[in-house]
């Protein structure tokens, strides 16, 4: 389930791609509830958000997209 692992197992340009794809995704999500994406770091980001729910509707959001992405790679 970690980042190591599964660069171990894909190897680095698979795996670079399957992080580039997470973390455009959840970019989007911050975006879409009005937030502000701070930094990336590795593969997750930090962002900011002018009011709590949104950044709980976004978390929500990316709880779901990520657990879709990992049901799909099965």
């Amino acid at each position: 389930r970690g980042s190591t692992s599964m660069y171990e197992r894909l190897g680095n340009a698979d795996a670079t791609a399957v992080v580039t794809e997470s973390v455009a995704l959840l970019a989007r999500i911050v975006q879409a509830q009005g937030g502000t994406v701070v930094k990336t770091l590795g593969d997750g980001l930090m962002a900011t958000f002018v009011a709590p729910g949104d950044g709980i509707a976004a978390a929500d959001g990316m709880h779901d997209a990520i657990g879709g992405m990992c049901a799909g790679s099965d």
